[in-house]
């Protein structure tokens, strides 16, 4: 994964280094909690939604031909909250 971050003016800063994902099952805990979005735009969303809503899903997909880019929004978390 690489990440950028959109500012309030919908500037985008570059894409970092490839980020190492991992993690493991079980409850709930510190740490970070990812969503995705795909989309046939290059323009990145201005910000993500509260939960998985409005076409975000916790569960990444695949891009196609059609949706050819997958972005990706976090947020950090303290014993799940």
């Amino acid at each position: 994964m690489s990440q950028s971050t959109v500012n309030s003016s919908g500037t985008r800063s570059v894409w970092s280094d490839p980020i190492r994902l991992s993690g493991m099952d079980g409850a709930d805990g510190d740490g970070i909690e990812y969503i995705y979005y795909l989309s046939s735009s290059a323009t990145a969303p201005v910000s993500a939604p509260t939960g998985a809503i409005g076409g975000w899903t916790d569960n990444p997909v695949a891009v196609t031909r059609t949706n050819p880019y997958l972005y990706v929004s976090y947020r950090t978390s303290s014993n799940g909250i």
